[in-house]
C-alpha cells in the first residue's frame, strides 16, 4: 500500500454501507492499518436513518474518533473542509462527494462492485 497517511474520513454512506452491503468494510480498512475518523455531522445524518442505531453502535464498537467541527453548514462541504484540513484521506460512495474531493486533489477510498475497496 503506498499511501503514507493512515487517517481515513468516513462519511455516513461508507458506513451505512456496512449493513447494507453486509461487507466488513470498517475492519479491512482497520487491518490495513488506517484510524478512523468521522465527525459529529456524519453522526447527525446517521441519526436520521433507519439504521443509525445500528451504525452509532458500530462507530463505538470500533473506537472511531468522532470530530465535533463546526465549520461549513452543509454536511458534504464540512466534510471537504475537514479532510483538506487535517489531510485526510476520504473514505465515500457518494459519486459526488468523490469527484469533489478528487477535484481539491484529495485521496479517496471507495467501494467497487459492492465487495472489495478500492484504495
Amino acid at each position: 500500500m503506498s499511501l503514507s497517511n493512515k487517517e481515513v474520513f468516513i462519511d455516513t454512506n461508507f458506513i451505512l454501507s456496512v449493513f447494507e452491503l453486509k461487507k466488513p468494510f470498517l475492519d479491512e480498512l482497520e487491518e490495513a492499518g488506517f484510524e478512523l475518523y468521522t465527525s459529529t455531522t456524519v453522526v447527525k445524518e446517521l441519526n436520521k436513518h433507519k439504521l443509525g442505531k445500528l451504525a452509532l453502535k458500530l462507530l463505538e464498537s470500533k473506537n472511531i474518533i468522532i470530530l465535533d467541527y463546526k465549520g461549513a453548514k452543509e454536511a458534504d462541504d464540512a466534510i471537504l473542509e475537514l479532510c483538506e484540513q487535517k489531510s485526510f484521506i476520504l473514505a465515500s460512495s457518494d459519486k459526488e462527494l468523490k469527484k469533489r474531493a478528487k477535484n481539491k486533489h484529495l485521496k479517496t477510498i471507495d467501494i467497487r462492485n459492492k465487495s472489495y475497496l478500492n484504495i
